[in-house]
């Protein structure tokens, strides 16, 4: 009894059956964020980067701000002061959109440091306004220039010829977050002086 000669096709297997075809292995960081291989959804991953960027700029700038004896709750105070003079802790707590027991420690060192005073309205004896000093303004200037070179330093790493389409993607995503047009234009474009403090929605 004659046998059949083995196969020697090598895309068949010993029963003759196809060989399922090669995977080929992503690199890792295609697997984590390409569309196609990453275990989560495009949307997550966006989300997360965003998340990540945020962090670590964060902790950017409190290094920086570290060097000029500064917090970052306490920048943003000085930065808020130096365009809207005069404003209560209600007012910068809803400006800067810090917890009012946070701001009130952050505060109290600055009042100490005599960066800010605190002085009684001449219209509303029950109101206290917050005022920067001379040297408060020059450690709100030194405070700004750390955030410019930090920011210079994120924004550099995207090209010129993406920054706006950059600038669009993530303002969509403000207006997505932000409904109230008031609050998005002062944490889109700061505080202006003379201008109300904007509301949470």
């Amino acid at each position: 009894m004659s046998t059949a000669p083995a196969s020697t096709d090598k895309s068949l297997t010993a029963k003759g059956k196809p060989l399922a075809p090669a995977r080929k292995t992503p690199s890792r960081a295609d697997s984590r964020w390409t569309a196609a291989a990453a275990p989560a959804p495009r949307e997550r991953a966006i989300t997360h980067l965003i998340a990540v960027v945020d962090a670590a700029r964060t902790a950017e700038l409190e290094r920086g701000l570290k060097a000029v004896g500064l917090s970052l709750v306490q920048h943003r105070a000085l930065g808020w002061l130096r365009v809207r003079p005069g404003s209560s802790m209600t007012e910068l707590s809803r400006g800067t959109f810090t917890e009012r027991t946070t701001l009130t420690r952050a505060m109290d060192g600055l009042v100490e440091r005599g960066l800010v005073e605190r002085r009684m309205s001449k219209e509303d004896r029950r109101r206290v306004e917050l005022v920067l000093t001379a040297e408060g303004d020059e450690r709100a200037a030194q405070g700004e220039a750390v955030i410019a070179a930090t920011d210079r330093l994120i924004a550099g790493a995207i090209p010129d010829d993406m920054q706006d389409h950059a600038l669009r993607a993530l303002m969509r995503l403000a207006r997505r977050l932000i409904r109230d047009p008031a609050v998005l234009d002062t944490l889109t474009n700061g505080p202006q002086p003379g201008s109300a403090p904007a509301q949470r929605a």
